[in-house]
């Protein structure tokens, strides 16, 4: 299990909140937000049966370093096998449920999207989009759809990314393919965490590389001082018969 030591996005809220309101670098929420979408894809793509998460929320996502971040705990996950292309049980946390979750309806892969568009308003607002203090109110505040704002030193294209997602009919909300390819900042994103890796990979080689001619540099070494063994020892024995030659011819 690989470890996180930036610990899960609820704790970085927590501490935000705990700073007097101290909002999150839009950003970091960007970076957080591509790679997400990253991960969310690698799932909604995977052949030859898809695979939908259904807890998507902040305590799922983890920050590594450099913010590096995973998406973990596939407990509920659902593989959606060819001949039936959506799943029906009610499973998830309620803050992040999608409405079609909460109607106990059919759902698919948007579902995902609409709580992914949830942590991300929350990782912006340092609160839920939906909440009430009951599972009924927090319901019926689902199926409408209505959210605030985020606040006012984010820009329009993040308002505008997390409206998207949380488009009560799913028909309307975009897939995850939809989100990379239709909205330049998460491209941008995209790219240049494909270039970083890029970058990660060739350093990587580059460290092996070394490691291994360092490696070979020894062996050289070891054999350098080997052949010099022989070579004297050569030296000793041919003196050695020149030696008892000369003591025979006498």
């Amino acid at each position: 299990m690989e470890h996180c030591n930036g610990g899960d996005l609820s704790h970085i809220i927590k501490q935000a909140k705990k700073k007097n309101n101290d909002y999150i670098g839009e950003d970091l929420i960007w970076r957080i937000f591509s790679q997400l979408c990253l991960a969310l894809r690698h799932c909604h793509k995977k052949t030859p049966n898809p695979v939908i998460h259904r807890d998507i929320k902040p305590a799922n996502v983890f920050i590594g370093d450099k913010n590096k971040v995973k998406l973990g705990d596939f407990g509920l996950s659902k593989i959606l096998v060819n001949d039936s292309m959506y799943a029906y049980t009610n499973v998830g946390t309620p803050y992040y449920m999608s409405p079609e979750q909460i109607n106990e309806e059919r759902y698919n892969h948007k579902s995902d999207v609409w709580s992914l568009g949830c942590i991300i308003y929350e990782t912006a607002a340092l609160k839920p989009p939906f909440q009430a203090e009951n599972y009924l109110a927090l319901a019926v505040k689902i199926k409408e759809g209505k959210i605030g704002k985020i606040p006012n030193h984010y820009s329009e294209d993040l308002q505008s990314v997390i409206e998207q997602m949380l488009k009560v009919d799913p028909s309307k909300r975009p897939s995850i393919e939809d989100l990379i390819k239709k909205n330049s900042s998460i491209n941008v994103k995209v790219r240049e965490i494909k270039v970083k890796e890029k970058i990660n990979e060739v350093i990587e080689k580059e460290k092996l590389l070394e490691v291994k001619e360092k490696e070979l540099k020894e062996i050289s070494q070891m054999l350098e001082k080997r052949i010099a063994v022989v070579e004297e020892r050569e030296k000793k024995v041919a003196e050695l018969e020149t030696q008892y030659k000369a003591l025979v011819s006498n």
